[in-house]
């Protein structure tokens, strides 16, 4: 699947179906073990954006990342504007564990970083625990 290269452009890839409400495409971007479930999650989380999204910065530890989305996020139906293309990663890499599931536990809350992890080569978003 196209936008799975990287951990910028599958996060991309995430939101831009987010704000075209292609669920099922979302689905196929999030870590294979999390796509059973996928649907009702994201279902009640209702990410997604409005108006032009770029991505802003990243923190990548091995197969895992936090990605930045700079814009105007939604979710559950209310918005928030994002102007920090760091909001969101960690101040130290020794944080960046906490981060990371700081960033999976506010999913559906309009925060503007992603988790991301790569198998096989790809990169997915990270919508739940491990």
């Amino acid at each position: 699947m196209p936008g799975q290269d990287s951990p910028q452009a599958v996060v991309a890839a995430f939101i831009d179906a987010s704000a075209g409400v292609d669920i099922a495409t979302e689905c196929r971007l999030v870590l294979p073990v999390e796509q059973p479930n996928c649907n009702q999650l994201l279902t009640l989380a209702n990410p997604g954006a409005n108006g032009t999204i770029t991505i802003g910065d990243l923190a990548l530890n091995g197969t895992k990342a936090i990605v930045v989305a700079v814009g105007r996020l939604c979710a559950n139906y209310s918005c928030v504007l994002n102007t920090n293309r760091r909001n969101g990663l960690p101040a130290t890499p020794s944080d960046f564990d906490t981060a990371y599931q700081h960033v999976i536990n506010e999913l559906g809350m309009g925060y503007p970083a992603y988790a991301a992890s790569q198998m096989s080569g790809r990169w997915y978003v990270d919508v739940g625990p491990d």
